[in-house]
């Protein structure tokens, strides 16, 4: 699935969201963990439309943070979400971490913890 298209209220979430139904209760309590993947700045055509833009702005992407959920209990691992951004503050990524939360909670999950690395935006972003 192309990650602006996730982007929507429609769609976000939309795999998860799917996945939630096929697993077992000890699957759905899981740590949400997050990591930015640093870009290649560049727009593709591929499948009938381009790719490779932020969804924070007209250019191209810089990294993409990724949302990926770990189950505490089983080995259950998946990616439950991708932002491709040019450029994004603390305030926008932990606006975006309540959403994906309460998206995977609605979903039928239950986050135990969020998990990030040591980077600067992270640590803003804790409150």
């Amino acid at each position: 699935m192309n990650p602006l298209i996730e982007q929507h209220d429609s769609t976000f979430l939309c795999y998860v969201k799917e996945k939630v139904k096929i697993l077992q209760p000890s699957d759905k309590t899981v740590m949400l963990l997050v990591d930015e993947i640093h870009l290649q700045q560049f727009f593709e055509y591929k499948g009938g439309s381009v790719v490779g833009a932020a969804s924070n702005s007209n250019e191209a992407a810089k990294s993409a943070f990724a949302f990926m959920i770990s189950s505490i209990v089983s080995k259950y691992k998946d990616v439950a979400h991708v932002l491709p951004t040019c450029k994004i503050n603390a305030v926008d990524l932990f606006v975006l971490i309540q959403r994906i939360i309460r998206g995977l909670e609605e979903a039928g999950f239950r986050v135990f913890s969020v998990i990030t690395d040591n980077n600067a935006i992270n640590r803003k972003t804790e409150r």
